[in-house]
């Protein structure tokens, strides 16, 4: 999960960056297109992604996961990371330009640093999302040995059995690190909903 969510703040932030705050790209255009591609359902991309996976001998490797989820949540995080920066004055880069810094060296020095609010969106979006998913690991990490706990769990239920003690205890692993993340993200939560009232 935390590589996911750091790729995905990491890249998205890359790559929404340059759709906020240049003039050559059409902002409304490409928003278009990345929202068509939230529109296709999951299911269509299985197939083609398991051949993939095959094909560069990723099956029950977690790196196929992280490519995965990094790939389908990366839409919904440069739309993300796109409206924040879009909402930056662009007095604060025509400083940094006084001061020296190109426009890598801005977003690395200066944006990437004032981007909590966007990174914790992703966190607590996709971050729950790769958490609580149970499709893609069950097809593409089938072996036990890496399986996450949303699909170890399932392995405790058959056909006329099920095992209730091992699953309530799964049931409350999984829910444990969801409540570390609200309890010490909570004022960040806050902060950026005061700051989005006050902003209008």
């Amino acid at each position: 999960m935390f590589a996911s969510v750091f790729i995905l703040s990491l890249f998205g932030g890359m790559a929404g960056y340059p759709l906020a705050k240049i003039r050559y790209f059409s902002f409304s255009l490409i928003l278009a297109y990345l929202l068509l591609g939230l529109t296709l359902p999951r299911m269509l991309a299985l197939v083609p992604l398991y051949k993939m996976m095959m094909n560069l001998n990723l099956l029950n490797n977690p790196l196929s996961l992280i490519l995965i989820y990094s790939a389908s949540r990366m839409p919904i995080t440069i739309i993300v990371f796109s409206t924040f920066y879009k909402a930056i004055p662009s007095d604060l880069e025509d400083a940094a330009e006084i001061d020296g810094l190109n426009r890598i060296g801005f977003f690395f020095k200066v944006l990437l640093k004032m981007s909590h609010v966007p990174i914790l969106a992703v966190f607590v979006v996709s971050g729950t999302y790769v958490f609580n998913d149970f499709l893609t690991p069950l097809i593409f990490m089938p072996n036990m040995e890496f399986t996450t706990i949303q699909v170890a769990l399932s392995h405790f239920i058959g056909a006329q059995t099920w095992f209730f003690g091992p699953i309530f205890a799964g049931c409350g692993l999984a829910i444990i690190p969801m409540i570390l993340i609200y309890l010490l993200l909570n004022k960040y939560f806050i902060t950026g909903i005061t700051a989005g009232a006050v902003k209008g």
